[in-house]
């Protein structure tokens, strides 16, 4: 077997609404916007992203309840 080069998420950044789940992905202007995305297998390394997120986007996790879509975050990381 080889190396998978899929995205990879930590199941703690998946938000679950009825059927749908997304993430919330960190924008440039420091604003939170939830992504919905098609999650694949579940291994050790996390969730695999089948589409609805890029490589190299900033995305959140944890989630806290104070997250929201269009949300400013403050002193981001």
């Amino acid at each position: 077997g080889g190396v998978s080069k899929g995205i990879w998420i930590h199941p703690a950044s998946i938000i679950h609404q009825g059927q749908l789940e997304g993430v919330y992905v960190l924008e440039k202007d420091n604003r939170t916007r939830l992504r919905l995305v098609k999650l694949g297998e579940i291994t050790e390394q996390g969730i695999e992203v089948l589409s609805g997120l890029e490589g190299g986007e900033t995305y959140v996790t944890p989630l806290s309840p104070e997250l929201c879509d269009g949300c400013l975050v403050e002193g981001s990381r």
